[in-house]
């Protein structure tokens, strides 16, 4: 379909200026963000009106009754779709790709009170101070919070660096600590699909309101959260004492993950006081493990078996009001037993992140199937990162990436005909590396560790 790209290009080129170094991290001076926050308002209406102009035209096309739901990830996923106000269960959704479902709504199965939630996958209780007391995890047969200590304690920690307000975090932050622990309401939230406990709790000038939720048929514990925000020099954090067994943590970073320690058994182990973790962090003994899972926040903190995850910032240089003011965000937690890997944390991220989209519009001339994936894969370690119109125009460009540092070869699965394919570089220009095979619409390649790989399709 024709989009307006002129259009779009100006978003995209408003996106790309509002990723500058200052503006990400809160430390450019207030007036930038009076600009960036109209221009990100502005960019996610033309994006959403976009997105939502394309699925319809896509369901127009799309035999069957009930509504449309597509798979933006490049692995095939169930879960929850919002649509008008209502909520629906969509199950096996292909990869890149769509499916029509019956718009039925069911109520959770999910037991809860003010203070107990429990399903399949736990039995989970909350303290006085609006914290989990105790998380059971019925499959491993095993409590996940230290003994003598609570999961999900929001901390505030004094915050005055030793140089640059807004830019640094120093390591004697955490020397001085309060708890958000005064619980003024709690009660219980009932969705399709889901059940959670709402907690109204304040300290000081400022107050959260989170919702715990747990699923019917997902083991992920999601907390989501709105916090009314007005504490200076003071850092918020998300602290989860886990009864574990460890020495290093696993963090991702773009296209891979890295460990660091979770020590301070030398100078360079103590400097990694505060780690980058784009959107999932994790925690493993042998056998088990927990992992923390995120949609905008990438500050973790890692001591013994402790996980923090930083949430908001109140600098007052340069801007004095830096980060005052309503926030929301979603932050959860994945247990699983065996290593992240086996507990799916890296495809569990992802859709935390990008949740499916979906469309009531009725078929008006069906000349697509019924359910199509774009593009998959066979294997669980490789990330389908990309898929877009060539530069040059001449074909597509896939792009992926190995996430477990496991190489192997891997089999990539076409919905269309295809006519050539060829390895490339990032420039999109020829790549002698790696050897591609093609097999009807089947690619066959090796693929090494934490390798990104770009390929050019042609279909036929």
């Amino acid at each position: 379909m024709p989009y307006p790209s002129g259009e779009l290009h100006r978003s995209w080129e408003n996106v790309l200026l509002n990723q500058f170094h200052d503006i990400i991290p809160g430390s450019s001076i207030h007036q930038v963000y009076e600009v960036t926050d109209r221009e990100y308002a502005a960019i996610f209406d033309r994006v959403g009106a976009l997105s939502e102009k394309a699925l319809r035209e896509l369901a127009a096309h799309v035999p069957g009754d009930g509504i449309l739901v597509y798979n933006p990830l490049g692995f095939s996923r169930s879960g929850l779709v919002r649509l008008g106000g209502k909520t629906f269960r969509a199950e096996d959704v292909p990869a890149m790709g769509w499916k029509r479902i019956a718009a039925v709504a069911a109520e959770s199965s999910v037991a809860a009170t003010e203070t107990t939630l429990e399903n399949r996958y736990y039995k989970l209780s909350l303290d006085q101070t609006g914290a989990i007391g105790s998380l059971w995890d019925k499959a491993a047969g095993r409590e996940l919070a230290l003994p003598g200590h609570s999961l999900n304690e929001l901390t505030v920690f004094e915050d005055f660096p030793r140089d640059y307000d807004a830019w640094e975090l120093s390591r004697y932050h955490t020397d001085k600590s309060w708890r958000f622990s005064d619980v003024k309401s709690a009660r219980v939230v009932r969705e399709v699909g889901r059940t959670g406990i709402r907690q109204v709790i304040a300290y000081d000038r400022s107050e959260i309101t989170q919702t715990l939720y747990l699923y019917d048929d997902s083991p992920r514990i999601d907390f989501a959260t709105e916090v009314e925000w007005h504490q200076q020099h003071q850092i918020l954090k998300a602290v989860f004492p886990f009864d574990l067994h460890t020495e290093e943590g696993s963090f991702e970073i773009q296209f891979g993950h890295v460990k660091r320690p979770t020590h301070r058994n030398t100078s360079w182990d103590a400097a990694k006081f505060e780690v980058l973790g784009q959107k999932w962090a994790d925690l493993s003994e042998d056998g088990y493990g927990v992992s923390l899972l995120n949609d905008c926040k990438y500050g973790h903190s890692a001591e013994g078996s402790t996980l923090r995850l930083s949430l908001l910032k109140g600098a007052t240089y340069p801007d004095p009001q830096a980060d005052q003011g309503h926030h929301c965000f979603t932050y959860s937690l994945l247990p699983h037993q065996g290593s992240f890997r086996e507990g799916s944390t890296v495809r569990e991220a992802y859709a935390l992140n990008q949740e499916l989209m979906a469309s009531d519009a009725a078929c008006e001339a069906p000349a697509l199937p019924a359910e199509f994936s774009l593009v998959s894969c066979d294997a669980p370690n490789i990330v389908i990162e990309t898929f877009k119109e060539a530069e040059d125009g001449d074909g597509y460009i896939l792009r992926f990436y190995e996430a477990w540092n496991r190489r192997g070869r891997v089999k990539l699965h076409f919905g269309l005909p295809v006519a050539t394919v060829e390895a490339v570089d990032l420039m999109e220009e020829a790549a002698d590396e790696p050897a591609v095979m093609l097999s009807g619409s089947d690619v066959l390649l090796p693929v090494k560790c934490f390798e990104i790989v770009t390929l050019r399709i042609r279909f036929q």
